[in-house]
């Protein structure tokens, strides 16, 4: 019995450091929406902007993994799980992409939802396959997470004229991709180090997005200090420290959990936003706040 009990405690403690580094993890994602838009007031072009983050952050990981003189290791690793890794790049290089041309025809706020319904994917996704079993209460907070953000970023408000049928689908996409990620660091990843996980999938984006817009090389030498300074804070922020803990997290609490507390993020930008761009919050948007905080809470109670 004290064995169990000990047991049991262990793996308490390992939940909610798990909880705590996706949570992180939310924190890190939120800053992004801020700075792109300090970014555009710049002049940035949007495209740009999506282009050098993915191109920055590889060259910060792989420069740090050179100067450490773990480069060779992690290259070994990851040829030796090249598929893994290449999926988790293509999945990073279809949140950013995704989520970017969704922008250029859909609401920011009714895209957030659609994006947030990847709780929802990888639920089905264990639900089919049976790999992992998914408890009520999991599915309940999937369901007050997207109630909440649909309240936190105010969407009633928005006309049926802002809506897009690609925008609706670039955004799956996204979620799609979200889910795909999670559920690959949550089966595959402990077969990898979370330095090749970083490295790998964020050089894999940053080599899709370069192709996607090579013409960033010309347009990087008129970019300002303060523009390059902006890159560098959000590539270390909202790419690298980000993709480290939400790694690490899922590893901890499987990645059906651990999308429901990303939605953390919603709140976090909406705070952040208000903190740094003076933006308002409603008392619906409060409500929403509150209803993602409950969500996170019923997984702990599951726990």
């Amino acid at each position: 019995m004290k064995m169990q009990s000990e047991g049991s405690k262990k793996n308490s403690k390992k939940q909610i450091y798990g909880c705590l580094l996706i949570a992180l993890a939310a924190f890190c994602y939120s800053w992004q929406s801020p700075i792109t838009k300090l970014l555009l007031a710049e002049g940035v072009r949007a495209l740009d902007v999506v282009t050098g983050l993915s191109l920055c952050s590889a060259v910060l990981i792989d420069g740090y993994f050179l100067a450490t003189r773990k480069a060779r290791g992690i290259v070994q690793e990851v040829r030796e799980n090249i598929s893994v890794v290449v999926l988790q790049g293509l999945a990073k290089f279809g949140i950013n992409f995704g989520l970017f041309l969704a922008l250029r025809t859909m609401n920011a706020g009714v895209l957030s939802v659609v994006y947030y319904t990847a709780p929802a994917f990888v639920c089905v996704f264990f639900m089919i396959t049976k790999i992992k079993p998914v408890g009520a209460a999991n599915k309940i907070a999937v369901l007050t997470t997207v109630a909440g953000c649909m309240l936190a970023l105010d969407v009633f408000h928005v006309s049926f004229a802002e809506l897009s049928i690609p925008g609706i689908l670039l955004g799956l996409l996204a979620a799609v991709s979200c889910g795909t990620f999670t559920v690959l660091t949550d089966l595959k990843g402990r077969e990898l180090s979370f330095h090749a996980i970083t490295a790998g999938a964020l050089t894999i984006n940053a080599v899709l997005a370069v192709l996607v817009n090579p013409g960033i090389f010309i347009r990087i030498p008129s970019f300002s200090l303060l523009v390059a300074g902006l890159f560098l804070c959000q590539a270390v922020v909202t790419k690298i420290m980000s993709i480290v803990t939400e790694t690490r997290g899922v590893m901890h609490i499987g990645a059906e959990k651990a999308t429901v507390i990303l939605a953390l993020e919603v709140p976090f930008t909406l705070l952040i936003s208000y903190l740094t761009l003076h933006e308002t919050m409603t008392g619906i948007q409060l409500t929403g706040v509150a209803l993602v905080i409950c969500s996170v809470l019923l997984l702990q109670r599951e726990n």
